[in-house]
């Protein structure tokens, strides 16, 4: 993150962080805004409340007043979790591979970032959050429970071969939202379950299959 405008900015699933005005302002100042997903690991209060408030400001300073609109964008901050799952491994570990403590600088499209080499960066990042997650289940660290207020809604509890569908969005309209039979093969915490596509998924996106189980993926 520069000084004077921010190069990265992560934001939330919001009307307004997402019309076509929001987007296009962006690209006039060469500013890259990535959405984090619903349940991604690393969200918390504290951001809910940043949006909050840069929501607020967006809607009365208006869309089209563009000079005083950076200094709002400090509010829009990486939404992560700081919790020790044990070892030192933190949620944004598993998702990154590394702990994020401050947005990345923005840098020119370099051979490392092009098209060709980002399937090698993705499954870098994967292996590197499987090593974490083996580290977890041999010393048989579990999440620390979560108080029921904490919770947006109850939450299904999974065992260990349990046959679930896994939520993903749709490409169209027409098509099921719902992927999977997958099978659970380990339950790191009370509102975690990894499945054996070697996803880590929130229960909340995660439903119980009813049908056959022979088909798991």
């Amino acid at each position: 993150m520069s000084l004077d405008v921010s190069r990265e900015i992560a934001a939330d699933n919001a009307s307004q962080l997402r019309c076509a005005s929001f987007v296009a302002w962006c690209q006039s100042l060469n500013i890259r805004c990535w959405h984090i997903p619903v349940a991604a690991p690393w969200r918390n209060a504290l951001l809910e409340r940043q949006h909050k408030s840069l929501k607020s400001s967006l809607r009365d300073i208006g869309w089209f007043c563009r000079a005083p609109m950076a200094r709002f964008l400090s509010k829009a901050t990486l939404r992560r979790n700081h919790r020790d799952l044990g070892g030192g491994i933190t949620p944004a570990k598993l998702m990154f591979g590394h702990d994020r403590s401050a947005l990345w600088r923005f840098s020119p499209p370099s051979l490392a970032t092009a098209a060709s080499s980002l399937n090698d960066a993705v499954h870098a990042i994967s292996e590197i959050r499987n090593e974490h997650m083996t580290t977890l289940f041999q010393k048989d660290v579990t999440v620390e429970p979560v108080s029921a207020a904490n919770l947006s809604r109850r939450r299904q509890r999974f065992k260990i071969g349990d046959s679930v569908l896994r939520w993903s969005n749709a490409a169209t309209g027409l098509k099921p939202n719902w992927k999977g039979p997958f099978k659970v093969t380990a339950t790191p915490g009370n509102i975690t379950v990894l499945l054996s596509d070697r996803s880590l998924q929130d229960t909340r996106n995660v439903r119980r299959y009813l049908g056959r189980g022979e088909g798991c993926k």
